[in-house]
């Protein structure tokens, strides 16, 4: 580390020093701050203390006071006539209000309390009394509606059906007193009666013990009911006890009602004197209230002037701390700081007015020595920089001058700031000074579209840079070229827009063959249009008739399957008939026939003609059943009952099956070789056979001398069963080989006439959608004069049926 020339430590050192000494005056500052919140602290917590405490007590006492009376309130309200109950829940209220007292009270709450429970007290008693006074008025009420409800039964045995008192009963009816002239019969009369005590029991079940209702309305109803009563006793002296006996009940209820409504002004009296003391308490209540709010602010205030007198002392005290570590700051800053700072600001100086060679000297060995060696160095850079700039300078301005491509500044606004002889010679200028002195506005001025310069600048201005960007700009003599522009925006320090920056190359040659490119692609286009339409109204009649080639096959596969129907059934008679006439002829002619030889001879004939009919029958019956099947197969009508069979068991009936014809043509010999180890197969063991045998009967039919050999085995490593028939017959062409497979299709065995097609050309078709349907494939080998091999291919997996198309 580099020490200073007087104090020996280097820079860090001493501002670590004059640090270190400013978190002393922090440390000192902090301490003394925490030691007047501890004061505030404490004072508040002794304030507290000291007078929050009455506040609490006396809160809660008002709360559990209020609690109180609020249970007087529902006491009263819950009013029933059970004395006991009321006098249980009423000592609860008391006992609580007394409790009250263990809180130690101030005095005045003592007094207001006391004065309440005795208050309490009192009317608790007179609530007990008026319960007593109201169940007793219900016994009444319930006494005078049974003797109400007795007279109105005597009443009712007394009057005759017609409501009219009877006459000449014998006994004499008391005299009753003189009643006011009405004109109510007794019906009337008693339910008058039963309205007026009906609303007088409705007056007195109003009664609230809390609003203490007097019954005096209630008293004058019942007097009413008394006075009427007396009018009633003329009906008979049944009634007249009935009477009596309601008098006396309604004067039971009378007597009960005027108890009840004693009882209820004690009630009315004990409630005022019980709500003036809790108003009492509850004045005592808030004059505490007002004392704890007044202490509340005397403890505040006394808080803010321990904060006021601290702050005070925190402030002045600070200040001091302040003012004494600024002017140590300032001594230290100055001797470390701002000395060599203003050696090295005039060493800036200097390298900024150019004054290169001239040197910072500090002399100086801390960090300032190392700064004012990094400026030395930096203007010796400078010094190598600004000529290697102006060689720069040379070596652009030679490429710009020389450029090919005009090279062009311009302002935002279009004010074009330089520009190369390039661009001056591409817009016909004599020079780039010319230009530059002759285009004041490029906008309006060198493009031809205003519309056009505007879209340049928004793209520069948007992304900075544009490509290609092609427009037209109008040279010195009127003419007008293609040009495209790449430009890019120059930004200042602070990141604003100095100016556009790009090169100008003329397309017009590009243009033009673009225009000529356009042309040639607008005429191809329409020829293209052209040839496309012609092309689809050729893939529609195309269409159309692929159509009506479809229909076709569908008429001629249902014609066929009717035809074939059609033939069937006389065709059948034809042939039971003929074996019937032959077997008829054969036994009961031919034996007569013998003693004459031409008659023998006529019955050998006639035998060989039926033989021929039922020959050439079963042959018809035949090609009408491959029509059939065939017509089945392709309209997906065909009937598959696949069964797992032994593939060697089903090719050996097969071979059953035309033996007789190979023992017809004793030349032929018919050899079978068939491996043990052929696996289950699932199939339709009738359309497996049929293939067989069709081609075993091809290859009979076409090898008049030689062998026929039947092979089946297993594709070793495949899951595929092989089956071929070989021949050593008259072979197939190898342009036929393909059209033997299809429907109808025969080729001649020889050049002769005896050499024609036989058959009907559908055998070899049914075989190929038999073996397609399971999945498998049929083909044909065949050398001309040597004989023919037909093999085919069954997976052994359990296969897919294919569609009506697939099997097409």
């Amino acid at each position: 580390m580099a020490h200073g020339e007087r104090y020996g430590l280097s820079i860090r050192t001493q501002l670590l020093s004059v640090t270190a000494l400013v978190c002393a005056g922090f440390v000192v500052m902090a301490l003394l701050t925490l030691y007047s919140f501890g004061h505030i602290q404490e004072l508040t917590r002794t304030a507290i203390h000291r007078d929050m405490a009455e506040m609490t007590r006396n809160a809660r006492i008002g709360r559990r006071f209020s609690e109180s009376y609020a249970a007087v309130g529902l006491l009263f309200s819950a009013f029933s006539p059970d004395e006991a109950s009321l006098r249980e829940k009423g000592d609860r209220i008391v006992a609580s209000c007394l409790s009250l007292l263990e809180e130690n009270p101030a005095p005045e709450i003592k007094t207001a309390i006391e004065g309440f429970a005795r208050s309490l007290d009192v009317i608790l008693e007179d609530l007990v009394q008026a319960s007593g006074a109201l169940r007793m008025a219900a016994q009444a009420k319930s006494g005078a509606h049974l003797a109400l409800d007795r007279l109105t039964g005597s009443i009712q045995d007394a009057l005759p059906p017609d409501g009219q008192p009877r006459e000449g009963d014998g006994s004499p009816a008391p005299e009753a007193p003189e009643a006011p002239k009405a004109k109510e019969t007794p019906d009337a009369a008693l339910a008058d009666l039963r309205e007026k005590l009906s609303q007088a029991d409705s007056l007195l079940g109003r009664i609230d013990p809390v609003h203490a209702d007097d019954p005096s309305q209630a008293l004058a109803l019942l007097d009413e009911i008394m006075l009427s009563l007396p009018h009633l006793a003329i009906l008979g002296p049944n009634v007249a006890a009935h009477v009596e006996d309601t008098a006396s009940a309604l004067a039971g209820y009378k007597n009960a009602a005027r108890i009840l409504r004693s009882s209820m002004s004690d009630l009315a009296v004990g409630m005022d004197g019980l709500k003036h003391s809790k108003d009492g308490a509850m004045a005592v209540m808030e004059g505490l209230d007002e004392r704890n709010t007044q202490t509340t602010l005397a403890v505040q205030n006394e808080i803010a002037d321990i904060i006021d007198s601290t702050r005070r002392m925190v402030f002045f005290s600070t200040a001091a701390m302040v003012v004494v570590l600024l002017i140590i700051m300032g001594f230290f800053i100055k001797r470390i700081v701002n000395r060599p700072l203003q050696a090295i600001l005039s060493g800036i100086e200097s390298l900024r007015l150019g004054h290169l060679e001239t040197p910072v000297r500090l002399n100086r060995s801390d960090e300032w020595g190392r700064i004012e060696e990094a400026l030395n160095t930096l203007a010796r850079d400078l010094s190598s920089s600004y000529s290697a700039l102006r060689e720069s300078e040379k070596n652009y301005r030679d490429i710009f001058e020389k450029a090919s491509e005009g090279i062009f500044q311009t302002t935002p606004l279009g004010r074009l700031y330089s520009a190369n002889p390039a661009m001056a010679r591409i817009l016909n200028y004599a020079s780039s000074q010319e230009l530059l002195l002759q285009a004041k506005d490029i906008g309006k001025e060198l493009f031809t579209s205003q519309g056009d310069w505007e879209a340049l600048v928004q793209g520069l201005l948007a992304a900075g840079e544009t490509r290609g960007f092609e427009t037209r700009m109008q040279r010195k003599d009127g003419q007008v070229i293609w040009v495209s522009i790449n430009a890019h925006t120059i930004l200042d320090a602070s990141g604003d827009i100095l100016y556009f920056e790009g090169t100008v190359t003329d397309i017009t040659a590009r243009k033009r063959a673009e225009r000529r490119l356009d042309v040639l692609i607008r005429h191809l286009k329409t020829a293209v249009v052209d040839r496309t339409r012609k092309l689809s109204v050729k893939a529609a009649e195309l269409e159309a008739a692929n159509r009506s080639l479809t229909e076709l096959d569908h008429m001629k596969s249902a014609f066929l399957s009717s035809v074939s129907h059609e033939l069937r059934t006389p065709l059948t008679s034809i042939l039971g008939f003929s074996k019937l006439i032959l077997k008829d002829f054969e036994r009961a002619f031919s034996p007569a026939a013998t003693a004459d030889p031409d008659t023998a001879a006529r019955a050998g004939r006639i035998v060989h003609n039926l033989e021929i009919i039922a020959n050439e029958g079963e042959r018809l019956t035949r090609l009408i059943n491959d029509v059939l099947d065939l017509s089945r197969i392709e309209s997906g009508r065909m009937s598959w009952n696949d069964l797992t069979v032994n593939p060697a068991e089903v090719l050996a009936r097969s071979v059953d099956a035309v033996r007789g014809q190979f023992e017809g043509n004793p030349l032929v010999r018919l050899t079978v070789s068939l491996s043990e180890d052929l696996p289950a197969i699932r199939v339709d063991p009738d359309r497996l056979m049929q293939v067989a045998i069709n081609l075993l009967h091809n290859a009979a039919k076409f090898t008049p001398s030689g062998e026929v050999r039947l092979t089946a085995r297993r594709l070793g490593g495949e899951n595929v069963l092989r089956v071929r028939v070989e021949d050593t017959g008259v072979g197939v062409a190898p342009e036929n080989l393909e059209r033997i497979f299809d429907k109808f299709q025969q080729v001649k065995s020889g050049p002769t006439l005896e050499d024609k097609p036989r058959g009907t050309g559908l055998g070899l078709s049914i075989c190929r959608q038999i073996v397609s349907h399971y999945g498998g494939r049929i083909w044909a080998e065949s050398t001309p004069g040597q004989g023919t091999r037909v093999t085919f291919d069954l997976p052994l997996a359990q296969p897919q049926p294919l569609t009506k198309d697939a099997a097409g």
